[in-house]
């Protein structure tokens, strides 16, 4: 009879020793959780934030995209200078430039490529869904010429992105990052068209 009363003894003290340590768990997992939704929660206001500056950047139409990858048709990626590879918006004018030195292409702009400056037309910015990217389509008409440049911007929340830019059919793609003109350190080279 003692040994029985011992063992339910010890059985309910441990039972209650048991929940005390499942109790502490569960408070220290309760603030784990607690400290991860902060976490999370700042997170997610940081991007809100920064999604918020970028879209405000895209809809002034003053900003410049700085490629620093030429994204291939199989695939590779070629790296690129981002000083001389990219398109400026500002206002209803844009400039293209993109300076290919690995591909050795002809220069027309002093500086190892094409530089093709022109009337920015149906400029439109897409932003409606938070959960997607930002996208910008617009024409290029540089003048003097007759023909124009299709160019598609995706830009995530912070600010970087891909530019697609079709020209007579020929597409090709960069990745880079979008930044007010203040921050973007750029070499212009010589305009073969320009839009005055």
């Amino acid at each position: 009879m003692k040994k029985l009363k011992f063992i339910l003894i010890s059985i309910v003290l441990s039972m209650g020793l048991l929940s005390t340590v499942i109790a502490q768990n569960g408070n220290i997992s309760l603030a784990k959780a607690g400290k991860l939704s902060s976490r999370k929660a700042k997170r997610f206001e940081k991007k809100r934030l920064a999604r918020v500056q970028y879209k405000k950047l895209l809809e002034s139409k003053n900003y410049v995209f700085q490629a620093d990858h030429l994204k291939m048709t199989n695939g590779q990626s070629i790296d690129l200078s981002s000083d001389v590879n990219f398109f400026a918006v500002r206002g209803d004018t844009a400039v293209l430039q993109f300076v290919f030195k690995s591909l050795n292409r002809v220069s027309s702009n002093g500086l190892g490529g094409i530089t093709a400056k022109g009337i920015a037309e149906r400029y439109q910015l897409r932003s409606a869904n938070e959960k997607k990217a930002m996208m910008v389509t617009t024409y290029i008409y540089p003048r003097g010429s007759s023909g124009s440049a299709y160019v598609v911007m995706t830009v995530g929340n912070h600010g970087y992105g891909q530019l697609d830019v079709t020209v007579n059919g020929s597409q090709f793609s960069m990745t880079g990052q979008v930044s007010p003109p203040a921050n973007a350190k750029i070499f212009e080279g010589h305009t073969i068209f320009k839009s005055h």
